[in-house]
């Protein structure tokens, strides 16, 4: 019986890593813009208007070119991340979870304008985090402002 669960945990295991290898379609720009959060409580953002998913953006670091390479940096100091795409203005990153099973989707993007850094910050799969995207990018946050 022992090794009937051992088994199902490690085919449970690769079934969650196998549906939560795609992007989802709710990654990436639309209209030049961050795609809202869905209705699941596994998302935070700086432009949802969905009140309990709402986080402030971060400040740019000068120019645009500095702030981008502060964010890339930022990323790049943080474990389990690797960096998917970017443009100009873009940034989208892939951040795993501790236990390596989960990819959570972190995406930037550098508002000249009006000098911040807007982010979105969801899980893949599942419906509640338990307030892991948060706890995340506060820490970010908190990183990036060093």
């Amino acid at each position: 019986m022992k090794q009937f669960v051992q088994l199902f945990i490690i085919i449970s295991a690769f079934a969650l890593a196998s549906c939560n290898s795609s992007v989802p379609e709710t990654v990436g720009l639309r209209f030049n813009q961050l795609q809202d959060c869905p209705g699941s409580p596994n998302c935070v953002s700086t432009t949802t208007e969905q009140e309990d998913k709402l986080m402030d953006a971060l400040p740019f670091k000068g120019s645009l070119a500095d702030t981008k390479q502060a964010l890339k940096a930022t990323i790049e100091a943080t474990e389990r991340t690797k960096i998917i795409k970017e443009s100009l203005v873009y940034i989208h990153a892939e951040f795993q979870t501790k236990s390596g099973i989960f990819t959570d989707d972190v995406e930037f993007l550098l508002d000249q304008n009006s000098k911040k850094v807007h982010f979105k910050s969801a899980s893949r799969v599942g419906h509640s985090d338990l307030g892991a995207n948060r706890k995340r990018m506060e820490k970010f946050k908190m990183d990036y402002l060093k």
